[in-house]
C-alpha cells in the first residue's frame, strides 16, 4: 500500500511535471501569425528573414519609396507567408524603372539642347527668324510689322547677308514714313542709337543715305540728311541738280 501510495505520488508528480512542461511550452506556440507551430532550424531563420523584410518594407512605405502593399504581400493573402524572392524581384523592377525614367529624361534634354544648337547654327533660332522677318518687312515697306518687331525687342542693328539694316532697306524703298518708324525706336533699351543707325555701312560701305541717293530718292536723301546723316561727298546736292531723277 505504501508502495502504491508512492507510485500514486510518483504518478501525481509525473502529472504535475507534465502540466508544468505544458505551461512552459505554451508561450513557444504563440507567434506573431497566431497559433502557428514552433519553428526550428532553417524555418526559424527564414521566418526572421521575412520579419526583417516586412519591417524594412514598412519603413520604406513611411518614406514614400514603395507602394503600401507590394505584389508579393498581396499575393500571400491574409496571414500568408511573404514570398521573399518575389519581393526582392519587385524591388529590383522598381529601381530599374526609376533608372530608366531618369535616363529617358536626360536623353530628351540632351536631344532638345542639340536641336537648339543645330537650329541656331543653321539660322533657324527664334531670334534669327524674328530678325529675318523684320528685315523682310522693312524691304516691303510694312510699317506695322517693323514697329511690332522692334517693340518686341528685335534689334534694329540686325543685318542681312549684304550687311543692310532695317534702315538701309527702308531708305531704299523711299518710304519716309517707314524710316520714321525705324528711327522712332532708336536710343531705346536694347536698340542702337540714332547716330549708329544713320551712319551704319553695309558690306559695300554704303550708308542708308547713299542707298537713298543710289535709288534716286531725293526727298528721302534730304530727310535723312535732316535727321543727322553725314553727306561727305555732297550726294544730295549732286542728285538734286540732275534732271530726270525721282524727287519723290
Amino acid at each position: 500500500r505504501g508502495g502504491g501510495g508512492g507510485g500514486g505520488g510518483g504518478g501525481g508528480g509525473g502529472s504535475g511535471g507534465s502540466v508544468r512542461r505544458t505551461a512552459r511550452a505554451a508561450p513557444r506556440e504563440e507567434s506573431e501569425e497566431g497559433l502557428a507551430p514552433p519553428r526550428t532550424g532553417g524555418a526559424h531563420r527564414t521566418h526572421h528573414r521575412q520579419r526583417h523584410l516586412r519591417q524594412h518594407h514598412d519603413g520604406s512605405n513611411a518614406a514614400g519609396t514603395l507602394p503600401v502593399v507590394s505584389r508579393a504581400e498581396a499575393g500571400a493573402g491574409a496571414g500568408g507567408e511573404l514570398d521573399v524572392s518575389a519581393y526582392l524581384r519587385e524591388r529590383h523592377e522598381q529601381r530599374a524603372a526609376r533608372e530608366r525614367e531618369r535616363t529617358e529624361r536626360a536623353a530628351a534634354a540632351a536631344a532638345a539642347a542639340a536641336r537648339a544648337r543645330r537650329e541656331a547654327a543653321a539660322g533657324h533660332s527664334p531670334a534669327v527668324a524674328a530678325a529675318t522677318s523684320m528685315l523682310a518687312a522693312a524691304a516691303d515697306g510694312q510699317k506695322v510689322a517693323v514697329h511690332r518687331h522692334a517693340t518686341r525687342g528685335v534689334s534694329l542693328d540686325e543685318r542681312d547677308g549684304g550687311g543692310n539694316t532695317a534702315l538701309h532697306r527702308a531708305a531704299a524703298t523711299g518710304s519716309i514714313g517707314l524710316v520714321k518708324v525705324v528711327l522712332k525706336h532708336a536710343d531705346r533699351p536694347g536698340q542702337p542709337s540714332r547716330r549708329q543707325l544713320l551712319e551704319a555701312a553695309n558690306a559695300d560701305g554704303r550708308t542708308p543715305l547713299a542707298l537713298a541717293v543710289g535709288h534716286s530718292h531725293v526727298k528721302m536723301a534730304r530727310f535723312l540728311r535732316q535727321q543727322g546723316a553725314t553727306d561727305r561727298h555732297g550726294l544730295v546736292q549732286t542728285l538734286a541738280g540732275v534732271r530726270g531723277y525721282d524727287t519723290g
